[in-house]
């Protein structure tokens, strides 16, 4: 998964206190992964948060999204 490791990368450059759902952390390039992906990494995004597995990082809950709601997580 190239992508979730680009995004695990792009999440660690976030400042403290920055809030954000996936695509805001991943920025450039997000609209041209496959949906497919998308829903991969949202799934073990969630899941590696909640265990604990990225440091910093916490499950911050939903925002509304034009066709459903957005993870939202916040970084210590």
């Amino acid at each position: 998964m190239e992508y979730y490791k680009t995004l695990l990368a792009r999440i660690s450059e976030l400042p403290s206190s920055a809030t954000f759902t996936m695509g805001q952390a991943y920025g450039e390039g997000w609209r041209e992964i496959p949906a497919k992906e998308k829903i991969e990494m949202g799934r073990k995004l969630k899941k590696d948060v909640l265990a604990d597995r990225i440091p910093d990082v916490v499950s911050n809950g939903t925002i509304p999204g034009s066709v459903h709601p957005h993870k939202f997580y916040k970084k210590l």
